[in-house]
């Protein structure tokens, strides 16, 4: 097969409405090009950890609107955003399997690339880590406190 023809068909020419609608033509251009990879790991490594962000953002957005119910008491919204959040978390768990498919040769070719950067850099991943809080606030003050009640088994 000619790689250059279907690296430019991957690439999409962003004119349908479904390469409209989803922006396929600027979210394909989120790798290294092709000719630009340090191996043929490189694109996998790049996949998996940006879609690993949209999972996050996805489950940030999700977590507002939780927010947003649990103010309003309304449990049943609450239970079934809180099943969407677990399922895209239970789908980033599934995917980092791919990860095991790259060597430990490529995977530090992809190491010197990125430099001093890891998953703690992540925008996602920080977002996250400063949600619960005022969750947590939301639930004890509509459910708890409201109630007169708390976690303690007494």
């Amino acid at each position: 097969m000619n790689r250059e023809h279907f690296y430019a068909l991957m690439s999409g020419e962003g004119t349908l409405d479904y390469e409209l609608y989803l922006n396929t033509k600027t979210l394909l251009s989120c790798q290294t090009k092709f000719e630009e990879l340090c191996n043929k790991d490189e694109l996998q490594f790049q996949l998996v950890h940006q879609i690993e962000e949209l999972w996050m953002k996805l489950i940030a957005y999700t977590l507002l609107d939780i927010d947003e119910y649990l103010q309003q008491e309304n449990t049943n919204r609450v239970i079934t955003l809180f099943r969407r959040v677990h399922i895209a978390q239970r789908l980033m768990n599934e995917q980092l399997a791919l990860l095991e498919t790259m060597s430990p040769k490529e995977y530090q070719e992809i190491r010197k690339r990125l430099g001093n950067g890891s998953g703690q850099e992540s925008q996602g991943f920080r977002v996250l880590l400063k949600m619960y809080q005022p969750m947590w606030n939301s639930f004890q003050t509509h459910y708890l406190d409201k109630q007169c009640l708390t976690i303690d088994k007494n």
